[in-house]
């Protein structure tokens, strides 16, 4: 009888990243913060460098510029229901695979644009792939694998995003070097290239490698399920409670003015007479002060209550 071809691959995961006491799961978080520092810097915190870049070389206004980025969250919001039942169906590794490589070829496309209508579909194509394999598939990865430790592996993860404003003066000065057709090239082509080792270590589920969320015995699993055990919404029972719809307006508004900040802050700086650079670091450095408050509120959330917290 043939050995199992995915049993093998996981036995041989488990032993590669079996160090002491680590449970897998923290591999997952790793590889989850890695991806998002990627997702981060080319559509979330490098928007304004990409902005102010594009302005300066073709010389398109900036409302036309920022409707591109507007189109993009009218998709993300149309699309998220789909992604999120995708992201069931078929799990997290393979839409990573599908949204980075759809990302990477969406930046190689962009690095060849000319004109504007080329430049909407191009970002558009960027911004499916970081919609089907980002944000939302990789923090339910995360949450597969945890229970107890939840709030802080979910900020731990999305650290990865400060981590991409780290990176905005690194982008802003790759561009002034290579101009922004050769930047966009290489990131198309680094973001190809990233995504083969981080979906060969994601796997959905902790049972999918004969573990348990957190690294606990499967018994002491089943006793915290029966002391902390949760009441459990379908979907059309979640529409139906205000709870629901509070989160949703709470996570608007808040989303209003991150990206709002992202995309319009650069070019205001630079209007001043920042240089591209200099404007990066202003980005590098209110993320600095966010970072270790991400990690904090992971650690409280996992101990208050989240209500509290919010």
């Amino acid at each position: 009888m043939l050995p199992d071809p995915g049993k093998t691959r996981t036995r041989t995961l488990r032993s590669l990243f079996s160090t002491g006491d680590i449970f897998y799961g923290w591999w997952i978080v790793g590889v989850a913060a890695f991806l998002l520092t990627l997702m981060s810097l080319t559509v979330f915190q490098g928007l304004g460098t990409i902005l102010v870049a594009l302005e300066r070389q073709f010389g398109w206004s900036r409302t036309a510029l920022s409707g591109a980025f507007s189109l993009a969250r009218v998709e993300g919001a149309i699309l998220g229901p789909v992604e999120g039942l995708l992201v069931d169906r078929i799990g997290t590794q393979k839409m990573v695979l599908i949204g980075y490589i759809l990302m990477g070829l969406g930046f190689i496309w962009l690095g060849q644009v000319k004109t504007l209508w080329v430049f909407y579909a191009s970002f558009m194509t960027i911004t499916l792939g970081s919609g089907l394999g980002g944000w939302l598939a990789i923090i339910a990865l995360v949450n597969n694998w945890f229970t107890r430790k939840r709030s802080f592996a979910m900020a731990s993860a999305m650290s990865g995003i400060h981590f991409g404003g780290l990176l905005v003066p690194l982008l802003a000065l790759g561009i002034e070097t290579f101009e922004f057709h050769g930047a966009a090239t290489i990131i198309g082509v680094i973001l190809l290239i990233a995504v083969g080792p981080a979906v060969k270590v994601i796997r959905n589920r902790p049972e999918d490698m004969g573990l348990q969320p957190d690294g606990d015995s499967e018994r002491l699993s089943e006793s915290v399920l029966t002391e902390d055990e949760e009441p459990d919404f379908t979907a059309g029972q979640a529409l139906r409670t205000p709870a629901f719809w509070i989160l949703t307006i709470m996570q608007v508004a808040s989303s209003v003015a991150i990206v709002t900040l992202a995309l319009h802050l650069v070019p205001k700086l630079t209007d001043m007479g920042m240089t591209l650079t200099g404007a990066g670091t202003v980005v590098l450095t209110y993320t600095i002060v966010a970072l270790p408050s991400q990690f904090l509120s992971g650690y409280f959330a996992d101990r208050l209550p989240k209500t509290l917290m919010i």
